[in-house]
């Protein structure tokens, strides 16, 4: 299928990127993988050879990699766009139709990491790079893959100061594939129905030396005119936390 695939990209002319592209560029690496990366189009360098990842972006992508103890060739690369150049998004969506997508479910890895606000998108329209980068994501229809999307190093060549966020989200990544996905940790609530309850419960946690506790309320602004407080939250001890609604006729 991956031979297919690729022979397919060669000869690929479904849009009008093959015309000015020397070389394009299937996806490269074992078939075997947890781990497949996904890039955003190839530059200059990539073209000539006709491989992702090989120019000044992906000397930072390996320095990123190597640094939490892994490398590129245990990995899976992928483009959005398998030829170099400028992709208008209906190209882009075509190019993920027709290869990124069928290579992702071939390759099937545990997980994916996104190069660049373009690879973010490919799979998550609505997401823009700089409010999801260094989380992890889950697509419903990939539902045994993990995402996490990173700056792409073309980026930070031009913003120097988002250079500090690659390397710490690229460490995040780095502990994910080694420890895995972190367990979401059960938590033991308790609904107060009435005054007695809710009085019990204050009593029991002002006995305690260490107490957290939450406000929600009907706004983003729980200090607004009209914000109202609906309900309060204590906690004392790790996995068990006591809820009491407020239930509050306001005139």
């Amino acid at each position: 299928m991956k031979r297919y695939l690729a022979q397919s990209i060669r000869a690929c002319t479904a849009c009008k990127m093959h015309e000015n592209c020397t070389a394009p560029f299937p996806g490269i690496g074992p078939s075997d993988t947890r781990i497949m990366i996904v890039g955003e189009a190839g530059g200059r360098n990539e073209d000539i050879v006709g491989l992702p990842f090989v120019g000044d972006s992906g000397e930072w992508l390996k320095r990123g990699l190597n640094a939490n103890g892994l490398s590129q060739e245990e990995c899976y690369v992928h483009n959005v766009n398998c030829c170099s150049g400028k992709a208008t998004p209906t190209q882009r969506t075509t190019c993920a139709d027709l290869f990124l997508f069928k290579t992702l479910v071939k390759v099937n890895p545990e997980f994916v990491l996104l190069v660049g606000g373009i690879a973010l998108e490919a799979f998550f329209p609505t997401y823009k790079i700089t409010q999801k980068r260094g989380q992890i994501l889950t697509h419903k229809d990939y539902p045994d893959v993990y995402f996490f999307p990173v700056f792409h190093p073309a980026y930070l060549m031009r913003n120097a100061s988002k250079v500090p966020f690659f390397y710490e989200d690229m460490e995040k990544f780095g502990k994910l594939v080694k420890k895995g996905v972190p367990k979401k940790t059960k938590v033991d609530y308790f609904a107060c129905t009435d005054d007695e309850q809710a009085y019990e419960s204050l009593n029991l946690f002002l006995k305690k030396d260490l107490l957290a506790f939450d406000i929600e309320t009907t706004g983003l602004d729980p200090f607004a005119n009209d914000s109202r407080v609906t309900m309060i939250s204590f906690s004392a001890a790790s996995n068990t936390a006591v809820t009491i609604p407020i239930r509050i006729a306001y005139t």
